[in-house]
């Protein structure tokens, strides 16, 4: 946990519990959370059904009933359908030095399911030391996701679009 997120928990002890890690090496007691919270990019790196709907049925045995699960996911799938491989710049200052980070997706991995996603970081001024990282990002289809979701117990389950709070059909 982060400084901000122990000074929330700090804040609210007595109405608000945090936890933090890998969903199966919690111990999560059946109906103990009134809402579960998934934020950044967890989502893309869960590789497949065989991972996701473990930790969707815990989520949801977690959950007490009437309970909430909102997790945010990276559209992958839509930037692979609209041939958009680039993830925006970021620019960040580290000890005084510019540090640059530049992600993007190559679609053409010969599973529809898989992305790899690059991280190039150029780590000073005169751009001469370039580090190059390559992972695999899962590429979810909103219908899987529903699927998944709706066998893990969260019925109906509803998708939003994080941009306008449209539900998707």
């Amino acid at each position: 946990a982060t400084d901000t997120h122990r000074a929330l928990l700090a804040a609210h002890e007595k109405s608000l519990r945090f936890e933090a890690g890998e969903v199966a090496a919690l111990s999560l007691e059946e109906g103990s959370f009134d809402a579960v919270i998934s934020l950044g990019n967890v989502w893309a790196n869960i590789l497949g059904e065989a991972q996701a709907l473990p930790i969707f049925q815990a989520l949801s045995k977690a959950l007490r009933p009437g309970g909430g699960l909102l997790i945010q996911m990276k559209n992958i799938a839509g930037k692979k359908a609209r041939k958009e491989p680039y993830i925006a710049l970021v620019i960040r200052d580290n000890a005084g030095e510019k540090v640059i980070f530049h992600r993007f997706f190559d679609f053409e991995t010969g599973d529809p399911h898989k992305a790899h996603i690059h991280f190039l970081s150029i780590l000073d001024q005169d751009e001469s030391e370039v580090v190059h990282r390559r992972g695999i990002h899962w590429v979810w289809q909103w219908e899987e996701i529903t699927a998944l979701l709706d066998r893990a117990g969260f019925t109906p389950p509803k998708l939003y679009n994080l941009i306008g709070g449209q539900e998707i059909q």
